[in-house]
């Protein structure tokens, strides 16, 4: 995983599990 894909990867993983928290 690329460090610079870091944050994004970050951001997406926090959506899902704002999604499954829903």
């Amino acid at each position: 995983m690329p460090e610079a894909s870091g944050d994004a990867i970050a951001r997406e993983f926090e959506r899902y599990l704002r999604r499954r928290g829903q």
